[in-house]
């Protein structure tokens, strides 16, 4: 898996709620999911037999999960 572009803790703490939730990707399934509430958690999605998998790993503020970028 590459990671085509890397999430910084800036972009992090910056990322604002919308009326949606939404993500921002590294392009290589690391996902900061950010929740209309302001609640932001890490998530990985891979795919194992054409099937989306997807673990949620923590949420901020204070966790980056082990060998992320930021």
């Amino acid at each position: 898996m590459t990671i085509k572009y890397a999430i910084t803790s800036a972009e992090c703490e910056c990322a604002v709620p919308q009326q949606q939730r939404y993500a921002l990707s590294d392009g290589g399934g690391l996902h900061l999911i950010v929740q209309p509430s302001g609640k932001k958690s890490w998530h990985v999605r891979y795919r194992v037999k054409g099937k989306t998998k997807g673990p949620g790993t923590g949420r901020l503020p204070g966790h980056f999960p082990q060998g992320s970028p930021v």
